[in-house]
């Protein structure tokens, strides 16, 4: 019988499907090389989700019952809420994953940086943002995956449009840190 690792994906368009710079096939290609028809991804990343999004297909996640949860909207957060509204949200859907489910890892992760005119302007405030993911990952007991460091030396050959990084940038610096951490999960 085939054994199936299977984890859901909550966030924005850098993690949704259908897009040029998403890292998600190549995370399950490295998660399994030549057994990738055993990992399954349910993705319900869209692009301008924020927590908001995130915690409404949360009973879908639910009745999913996967094996671990990425969960990366803080980008977006910092542009469209307030730290209390994103705080509030990022913890209830933490409350209903739990409750719903039993023994799925649940991972919060900062993304990378943002340049140019989205470091000065709308995502101004993404560092603080991403502290809400520490302060909040600490308090409720689930994994961080701090990725946002790796980000430190990234130009905008990394990150061409100031907001997205290439497919080849965040397959370097993130999936990795992402690999190694579901890669305990298997």
């Amino acid at each position: 019988m085939t054994q199936f690792f299977d984890f859901a994906v909550l966030g924005t368009s850098l993690s949704a499907p259908g897009y040029d710079i998403t890292y998600v096939p190549n995370l399950i290609r490295a998660l399994k090389p030549g057994s990738e028809d055993t990992v399954r991804c349910y993705n319900f990343a869209v692009s301008g989700g924020n927590s908001g999004t995130t915690l409404s297909v949360a009973d879908r996640v639910i009745n999913l019952r996967p094996k671990a949860v990425l969960i990366e909207t803080q980008t977006n957060d910092c542009a469209a809420l307030s730290a209390a509204q994103s705080t509030s949200n990022i913890n209830a859907l933490i409350d209903q994953l739990q409750a719903g489910t039993s023994g799925t890892a649940i991972f919060l992760m900062t993304m990378n940086k943002v340049l140019g005119t989205q470091a000065s302007s709308s995502r101004a405030q993404l560092e603080t943002f991403n502290d809400i993911y520490r302060a909040v990952a600490l308090a409720q007991g689930v994994t961080l995956l701090d990725l946002y460091p790796l980000w430190a030396s990234a130009t905008s050959v990394d990150i061409p449009d100031d907001l997205h990084p290439t497919v080849a940038a965040v397959t370097a610096r993130s999936v990795p840190a992402i690999k190694a951490a579901l890669q305990a999960l298997m």
